[in-house]
């Protein structure tokens, strides 16, 4: 029996002796791992550290940029937003100048229109207006004119026949009530005088032609150039006459049966008086001759 104890102790320390060494050598191998796995880490610290270390500079700079960036990003929004309202307004301007060039081409289209029936409309007027009668007319600078009769309105104003005698009043010495009825046009006015004064001058300086024998011409067709034409022979004709007759009498005036001469010339006052009643005779037939070829075209004149 103390045998067996003896055995069973032995084996037991064995067994003991075996574990214990299983135990220490399974410590000293997680000791080996744990220092090997501390060393790693360690390792894995000191990486980090040296990444974070270089990696700070570049995230320092990235804050700079962002720093900087951020405005322009902003401002280069803002100028998105700026060229998306620029290509609107663009649109609307191109829109606004179609506009304006149909709106251009409808209001001459309606400028010709209203001065094609303004010129019918005036010239109905005008056309009515004659042999129109009033007890006075009064012109702006306070000359009256007495039992008036409108024998015709033209574009320089009224031509009238009066208690004594005829006349043509000018648009400008009317007033306002006359302008608005009549719609006479300035620079129309003007024009009309002016190839009148340059037909009176030519007509004046003008040798008298001799009076042409036969019929009297017939009038041309009565458009409106044509009556013009007609009107401006006649006016220049009686200012010759006028013109005419104020020298014939000064000639009379100054003969008184002497013979003395103008200042520059050998023909005598007498002699001149001769010449100039035979060239006033021949000049009031062609102004009476002018008178009838207007009154055959529907336009009678008044005697100034």
């Amino acid at each position: 029996m103390s045998d067996n104890s003896g055995t069973y102790m032995v084996v037991g320390g064995m067994i003991l002796l075996v574990f214990g060494g299983i135990f220490l050598s399974v410590a000293a191998d997680q000791r080996s791992s744990f220092l090997s796995a501390n060393k790693a880490v360690n390792q894995d610290i000191r990486n980090n550290e040296e990444l974070l270390t270089s990696l700070t500079p570049r995230l320092q700079r990235l804050k700079q940029l962002d720093a900087t960036a951020s405005p322009r990003l902003e401002q280069a929004a803002e100028l998105e937003a700026i060229e998306g309202r620029l290509v609107d307004q663009q649109l609307q301007l191109d829109s606004l100048r179609t506009r304006s060039a149909a709106l251009k081409t409808s209001l001459l289209s309606v400028g010709d229109s209203y001065e094609k029936y303004r010129t019918t409309y005036r010239k109905g007027i005008w056309d009515a207006a004659a042999n129109e009668k009033m007890p006075e007319l009064v012109l702006r600078n306070g000359r009256r004119y007495q039992d008036v009769t409108i024998l015709r309105v033209t574009p320089v104003g009224l031509e009238i026949s009066h208690s004594d005698g005829n006349a043509r009043v000018s648009a400008a010495d009317l007033d306002g009530k006359w302008q608005e009825r009549f719609q006479w046009k300035d620079d129309e006015r003007l024009e009309v005088l002016k190839r009148e004064r340059e037909a009176l001058q030519q007509a004046a300086n003008a040798p008298v032609p001799p009076v042409p024998s036969g019929n009297l011409a017939p009038a041309p067709a009565g458009s409106s150039n044509d009556l013009d034409r007609l009107q401006i022979e006649f006016n220049a004709w009686n200012a010759k006459v006028a013109a005419l007759r104020a020298q014939r009498d000064e000639a009379l005036s100054r003969s008184n049966g002497s013979s003395q001469s103008p200042p520059g010339t050998l023909e005598t006052w007498a002699a001149r008086a001769t010449r100039l009643s035979g060239e006033l005779d021949r000049a009031v037939q062609y102004c009476e001759q002018a008178r009838r070829r207007l009154e055959n075209a529907g336009r009678p004149q008044p005697v100034y």
